[in-house]
């Protein structure tokens, strides 16, 4: 993984990889996930998204804007009740894209990914079209 974050139940990150992070609120992406899905205990990846932070593009520039992903897990305390999360960010190009071009049909087929607005999230072999 190229990152990991850890954020406390008020939806800050506590500890990480880039202390640019560290005490910055969570983006509202990784928000509503947080509180809606992984602070009940459930574990949760965000659809794909632009960095805000600088990161490296797939030629190995750094800049923001470079698409990305976050895999969410609860942190519990030793009475079980969830104290916090932590994510891991993942590259969709390497993570997310694949699964999606393992499930290609024929020579020609490809399987793309919308989020919820019809933007398409996944990789396609068409993007400079």
């Amino acid at each position: 993984y190229m990152d990991m974050l850890v954020a406390d139940k008020n939806l800050i990150f506590a500890a990480g990889m880039r202390s640019a992070l560290i005490l910055q609120p969570a983006p509202e992406g990784d928000r509503k996930i947080l509180s809606e899905k992984v602070y009940n205990g459930k574990r949760s990846v965000t659809p794909p998204r632009p960095s805000i932070v600088l990161l490296p593009d797939h030629l190995g520039r750094i800049r923001a804007g470079v698409p990305t992903m976050f895999a969410w897990a609860p942190l519990s305390d030793q009475a079980n009740n969830v104290i916090g999360a932590i994510g891991v960010r993942l590259r969709p190009q390497d993570d997310f894209s694949h699964i999606l071009s393992i499930g290609r049909s024929g020579n020609t087929g490809e399987t793309y990914a919308f989020n919820k607005h019809g933007v398409m999230v996944s990789m396609s072999r068409f993007e400079e079209d």
